[in-house]
């Protein structure tokens, strides 16, 4: 995957910006297989949930906030055991064209503690 080299301004990525990302076929193939397993099938049912031909009385982000919470959470928690998370910021480079400088998420733990990420 050609990642762009070009220093960008800052970004924050938010449960929308996750909501692009887990519906794009590459982002899953791009993403390492523990990780798939771990969360293709839930992101895959919160998309047709929301999706204009899905029944949902939910918002969009009563429906995406959950997932994107424990995405970010267990890539944060990934980063902190020592695990590389390139795969992530390659794929939102190469998406956005530039390295954001730096990306930052906003998501609550499985406990409810909100935290914010800094890659």
């Amino acid at each position: 995957m050609g990642v762009a080299s070009r220093i960008g301004k800052p970004f924050v990525l938010t449960y929308l910006n996750t909501h692009q990302l887990i519906a794009m076929p590459d982002f899953w193939e791009a993403s390492p297989p523990v990780f798939r397993d771990a969360f293709k099938a839930e992101c895959t049912a919160a998309i047709a949930k929301v999706s204009p031909t899905g029944c949902c009385t939910e918002t969009l982000g009563a429906v995406i906030r959950p997932v994107h919470d424990k995405i970010w959470d267990w890539i944060a928690q990934s980063k902190d055991r020592g695990a590389s998370i390139d795969w992530a910021i390659d794929f939102i480079t190469l998406k956005r064209g530039y390295r954001p400088q730096p990306i930052e998420v906003y998501y609550r733990t499985v406990q409810g503690t909100p935290q914010k990420f800094v890659i």
